[in-house]
């Protein structure tokens, strides 16, 4: 089992929780043009924060689980992605 949350000195990577689905959209909504041209998910983004957050029960489901392991990087204030 992998831990669900790492630290290190200007980083915090961390379990993809439903409670950081504002967050997340966030920073999401905030680089669409730049992961459109990247990223094949980011091709139906943005989506609204309804949908971010069922979509991270169900990765954190899948962590705790053992089954599939998603994280998010964190400054180190765990407040900005």
């Amino acid at each position: 089992m992998l831990p669900s949350i790492v630290r290190t000195a200007r980083l915090v990577l961390r379990r993809q929780d439903p409670d950081d689905a504002a967050l997340i959209k966030e920073a999401v909504d905030a680089s669409i043009e730049h992961l459109r041209a990247s990223v094949a998910w980011a091709q139906r983004m943005p989506a609204p924060l309804a949908e971010q957050r069922e979509r991270l029960i169900a990765v954190a489901a899948a962590f705790d689980a053992g089954e599939s392991w998603s994280y998010s990087i964190f400054h180190d204030t765990e407040k900005q992605l």
